[in-house]
C-alpha cells in the first residue's frame, strides 16, 4: 500500500513481478473445474482470482510505469521460447504447428497490451512522451538519468574493478565521478545521486566485478534449476508451475536492469522468495534429464 499511494513505479514493479503466478493461480483453478465439473469450489476461486488478475492488469495501466509495462510485453512474447526451454518437451507444445499457433497467440496477446496501453489516457500519454524525447535527442534524451548514471558508473568501475568503492558508497563516492563521462545535469546542490538505476551496475560499482560474477552465477543458477523437472514431480500441475516462476525471474532479471529492486525492501524480500523456490526444488532429490 504504501508504494502503491507513495510512489507508482514500485507499484508497477511488484505487480509485473506477481503477474505470473497470480495468472497460473487463476488458470489452474479454471483447469480443475473443468477437469472435476463437481467441485465448484474451483470455479469460485477460478473466478475470484481470475478477477483480481483483471484488477493488477487494469492498476498496471493505470500507473503507467514505463518499466513495468516493457517488462509484461517481454514476457509476453518470450512465453513460447520458454515453453520450448524448459525440459521435458511435454510441458512444451510438441510439433512445430503447436509452436507457432503458441508464438501467433503470444504475439497476439502482446498486441493487446500494446493496444490497452493506448487505450489508457495516462499510458499513452506516458509511451508518447518517451517517443517523442526518443525522436528529440535519440536513446540518451530517452534514458533520462540513467544514461548519465550509467557512463559515469562505468568509470567508477574501471578503476576500481576488483572490490569496488565499497558497499553502500556509491552515494558517497559519485559525487566525485559525476561529471567523468559526461555532466550528469540531475547532480546539483540540492539533489544526491543515491542509485545508478541499474542493480547490475550497482553492485558491481560498489563490490567489484568478482562480486557480480558472483551474482550471476547465482541467479542463472535459478533458471538452469527450472530446466529440469525434479524427481517426483511426475503430475502435470507440479511441472507447468515451473513456467510462472521462470517468467518471474525474467521479469525481476529485466527490472534490474532499468531499476534498483536489490535496494527496495519489498522487492529485495520478493528476489529472495524466488531464489528460495528455486533452491526448495534442488534440496533433497534429483533431477531427471530427458533426451529430446
Amino acid at each position: 500500500p504504501a508504494s502503491t499511494l507513495g510512489y507508482r513505479n514500485p507499484a508497477g514493479h511488484f505487480i509485473v513481478l506477481v503477474l505470473p503466478f497470480l495468472a497460473f493461480a487463476a488458470w489452474s483453478a479454471l483447469r480443475g473445474f473443468r477437469q472435476r465439473p463437481a467441485g465448484k469450489r474451483y470455479l469460485v476461486s477460478g473466478l475470484v482470482l481470475a478477477a483480481l488478475l483483471l484488477a493488477a492488469v487494469l492498476h498496471l495501466f493505470l500507473l503507467a510505469c514505463r518499466v513495468a509495462l516493457l517488462v509484461l510485453v517481454l514476457e509476453l512474447l518470450l512465453l513460447p521460447f520458454l515453453l520450448a526451454w524448459l525440459r521435458p518437451a511435454d510441458i512444451a507444445p510438441k510439433g512445430r504447428r503447436p509452436f507457432l499457433r503458441l508464438l501467433v497467440l503470444t504475439l497476439a496477446a502482446a498486441v493487446l497490451v500494446a493496444g490497452l496501453v493506448f487505450a489508457f489516457p495516462f499510458s499513452r500519454s506516458r509511451v508518447m512522451w518517451s517517443w517523442h524525447r526518443l525522436r528529440q535527442g535519440g536513446i540518451a534524451y530517452l534514458l533520462e538519468g540513467r544514461y548519465y548514471h550509467w557512463g559515469n558508473t562505468l568509470v567508477m568501475i574501471r578503476e576500481h574493478p576488483g572490490l569496488g568503492v565499497g558497499p553502500g558508497n556509491f552515494r558517497t563516492v559519485y559525487p566525485l565521478y559525476s561529471r567523468r563521462f559526461a555532466p550528469d545535469p540531475f547532480m546539483n546542490d540540492r539533489i544526491r545521486i543515491k542509485k545508478t538505476h541499474n542493480d547490475y551496475l550497482q553492485v558491481t560499482a560498489e563490490c567489484g566485478i568478482p562480486a557480480l560474477l558472483l551474482f550471476l552465477a547465482f541467479w542463472g543458477r535459478q533458471f538452469w534449476l527450472l530446466r529440469y523437472p525434479k524427481e517426483g514431480e511426475d503430475g502435470a500441475l507440479n511441472r507447468e508451475w515451473r513456467l510462472p516462476l521462470a517468467g518471474s525471474l525474467v521479469a525481476f532479471s529485466l527490472i534490474m536492469f532499468f531499476s534498483f529492486p536489490l535496494e527496495m525492501a519489498y522487492s529485495r524480500m520478493f528476489f529472495f522468495f524466488l531464489a528460495a523456490l528455486g533452491e526448495a526444488r534442488a534440496v533433497g532429490g534429483t533431477f531427471i534429464v530427458k533426451e529430446v
